[in-house]
């Protein structure tokens, strides 16, 4: 599956990543990176469905630091 993934940061700063998955037995596996060429942003995740959400891991490279962060991550809809 493809798609978009907007990020609203504050009330006048939006991002959009461009997205890329598979969703197979409840679990979704995926990467994205940001839309806008001068920004490198980019990361992975894998979620279970659990109780109307995703809840999993989330991997990313950040334009404000060097490091890969990882963190626990849930993906609902709002």
């Amino acid at each position: 599956m493809n798609g978009e993934i907007t990020f609203k940061e504050s009330s006048d700063v939006t991002t959009v990543y461009n997205f890329e998955g598979t969703f197979r037995f409840l679990i979704l596996t995926g990467t994205y990176q940001s839309t806008d060429p001068t920004d490198y942003e980019q990361g992975a995740f894998a979620l279970r469905y659990k109780k109307g959400k995703l809840i999993g891991q989330h991997a990313l490279l950040s334009k404000n630091s060097d490091d890969l962060i990882s963190s626990d991550y849930v993906w609902e809809r709002v």
